[in-house]
């Protein structure tokens, strides 16, 4: 890639649906040719995207780890102490699929969380940076991804 532009060169072949958005993303109507700069940035923006919708899972799964960190030892880790650390694995449909009125973003979740430990502080604050602050499809998407797992 070092002499890209100069005796080589890359050919990008876009599937119509990715062009249309990348057209959308970039206001191009379609007359003008797609640039390797068009296609950097739909990357760059699709990238950022998905960052963002992964957000509250990486809350949710760095606030449990915080959480449950002390009820491990390594190998001298009791039976008690690892059942301590054990969830749920099933929930009844009505406290997986009903509505809670009072927290349909997650935000009640998130102020149940102890911000006096540093690390949970700031992981608060990286969710607040990336203007993510409630967890309505965090725990489904949790979910499904076991399920792809």
């Amino acid at each position: 890639m070092r002499k890209l532009g100069h005796g080589q060169s890359v050919a990008l072949i876009l599937p119509e649906e990715v062009a249309t958005k990348i057209c959308d993303l970039t206001r191009n109507d379609g007359d003008e040719e797609i640039s390797v700069k068009d296609v950097l940035l739909w990357c760059i923006a699709e990238s950022w995207i998905n960052l963002k919708r992964s957000m509250p899972s990486w809350g949710i799964q760095g606030h449990r780890y915080e959480t449950t960190k002390h009820l491990l030892n390594g190998k001298d880790t009791t039976v008690e102490q690892a059942k301590k650390f054990l969830e749920p694995e099933a929930q009844s449909l009505e406290a997986r699929y009903r509505p809670n009125v009072q927290d349909l973003d997650g935000k009640a979740r998130l102020s149940t969380w102890d911000t006096s430990s540093g690390p949970i502080a700031q992981i608060m604050k990286q969710l607040e940076e990336f203007g993510v602050m409630g967890f309505s499809n965090a725990d489904a998407e949790e979910e499904q991804e076991v399920r792809e797992a």
